[in-house]
C-alpha cells in the first residue's frame, strides 16, 4: 500500500502541470466561415452574407465575420443589411484594425441609401419643386473578404488560484521536512540505543519498519508539496499584469528555499 501511495504521489510531483492545463476554446463557427468565404469568391453574395452571420453566432468574438457579413450583403445589394452589420462591427470593435475602413463604408452607404429614398414635400407650396436626386456613387469592385488569422485563445485561472496552489505547496513541502526532521532524529535515537544493547531484535525490526514508513511518507509529502507549488509559480509568472516575475530555487548550505525577482 505505501509503495502504490508513493508511486502516484512522485508521479504528480513529476508531472504537475499535465493536471492544470487548460485547453483552448474551440471555434464552432470555423468550418461555416470557410464556406462563406467560398461563396463570396463564387459572387454567391447573399449566401455567403447568411454563412458569415451564422459564423459569428457560433463564435461571437471573431467580430471580423460581422465586417465581412457586410461587405457581402454591400454587394448582394442589401443596403439595410449591410448598414447594420457594419454598425454592429463598430460598436463591438470601438478601436479594430479596419475600424476607419468599415466607417467610411458606413458613411458611403449611409449616402446610397439616403439618395434612394423618395424627397419630402416643401413645407411652402409656393417652393415646390422636384428635388434632384443626388447621384449615386459608383459601385464598388467586389473583393474577397480579408483573411484575418483567428488565434485560439487559452484562457488561464485567476490569480486567487496561482496564490492558493503556491502557498499550499509550500506548506507542504514544509510540513514534509518537518516530518524529515522528526524521522530522522527518531532513527538517531534508535542507532544510539542499538548500538548500547536496549533493544531485542523484534523491537529493533518493528521500529526500523516504521522509520522506513516515514521515510516514504515525507518523501511523498516533500514530492507533492513541491510539485504544486511549482504549478502556482508558473501560473503567476504567466498572468503577470506588467512585470514579469523570475521564481527560481535558492539552495542554501543547510537548506533550500525560493527567491524570486518582479511582481505577483
Amino acid at each position: 500500500m505505501w509503495n502504490r501511495l508513493f508511486a502516484a504521489c512522485l508521479a504528480f510531483a513529476l508531472c504537475p502541470a499535465a493536471a492544470f492545463a487548460v485547453a483552448p476554446a474551440k471555434d464552432l463557427g470555423k468550418g461555416v466561415a470557410d464556406d462563406a468565404a467560398a461563396a463570396f469568391k463564387d459572387h454567391r453574395f447573399e449566401q455567403a452574407a447568411e454563412l458569415f452571420e451564422k459564423a459569428y453566432a457560433l463564435g461571437n468574438d471573431k467580430y471580423v465575420r460581422l465586417r465581412n457579413a457586410g461587405r457581402a450583403w454591400e454587394e448582394a445589394g442589401k443596403l439595410e443589411y449591410a448598414r447594420t452589420q457594419f454598425q454592429k462591427y463598430l460598436d463591438k470593435v470601438p478601436s479594430g484594425p479596419d475600424h476607419d475602413e468599415v466607417a467610411q463604408r458606413l458613411e458611403r452607404l449611409e449616402a446610397r441609401i439616403a439618395a434612394v429614398q423618395p424627397a419630402k414635400p416643401l413645407a411652402d407650396p409656393l417652393l415646390k419643386q422636384q428635388v434632384a436626386p443626388a447621384p449615386e456613387p459608383k459601385p464598388l469592385e467586389p473583393a474577397e473578404p480579408v483573411a484575418r488569422a483567428e488565434q485560439p485563445q487559452t484562457t488561464r485561472p485567476p490569480r486567487w488560484v496561482a496564490w492558493t496552489l503556491l502557498s499550499g505547496g509550500v506548506a507542504l513541502f514544509a510540513g514534509g521536512m518537518g516530518w524529515m526532521v522528526a524521522t530522522e532524529t527518531a532513527n538517531s535515537r534508535l542507532q544510539s540505543q542499538d548500538a548500547a544493547g536496549q533493544y531485542s531484535l523484534p523491537k529493533l525490526a518493528s521500529d526500523q519498519a516504521v522509520i522506513l514508513h516515514n521515510r516514504i511518507g515525507w518523501i511523498a509529502l516533500g514530492g507533492v508539496g513541491l510539485g504544486v507549488a511549482v504549478v502556482g509559480i508558473v501560473e503567476l509568472t504567466h498572468t503577470a499584469p506588467a512585470v514579469t516575475a523570475h521564481v527560481q530555487p535558492l539552495w542554501l548550505r543547510d537548506g533550500a528555499g525560493l527567491a524570486w525577482q518582479g511582481a505577483f
